[in-house]
C-alpha cells in the first residue's frame, strides 16, 4: 500500500511540475519519496519521506535556494 501511495503522490508531482515554466523570480518543490537514499545509504531506515525546496533566481546567473528532506537515524533528528 505505501509503494502504492507513494507512486500515485509521484505521478501527481510530475503532472504539476509539466506545466510551461514560468519567468517569475521564485519556485517551490516538493517531493514524497518511497526511501530516501543518498551515497547508497538510506536516510529514511526505508521508510517514505517528505522533501521541499524553495529557490529565488535574482538573474544575472545568480540564485539561492533551501532544501530539507524528512530523514530517520533512530534519534531525535526528524529533518535536515
Amino acid at each position: 500500500m505505501k509503494k502504492y501511495l507513494a507512486l500515485v503522490l509521484g505521478i501527481a508531482g510530475l503532472a504539476l511540475t509539466a506545466a510551461p515554466a514560468n519567468s517569475a523570480p521564485l519556485s517551490a518543490n516538493a517531493t514524497v519519496t518511497s526511501n530516501y537514499i543518498f551515497r547508497g545509504i538510506s536516510q529514511s531506515q526505508s521508510d517514505p519521506a517528505v522533501q521541499a525546496g524553495l529557490d529565488y533566481d535574482f538573474g544575472q546567473g545568480f540564485a539561492v535556494g533551501a532544501w530539507t528532506s524528512s530523514i530517520n537515524f533512530g534519534n531525535d533528528t526528524p529533518m535536515e
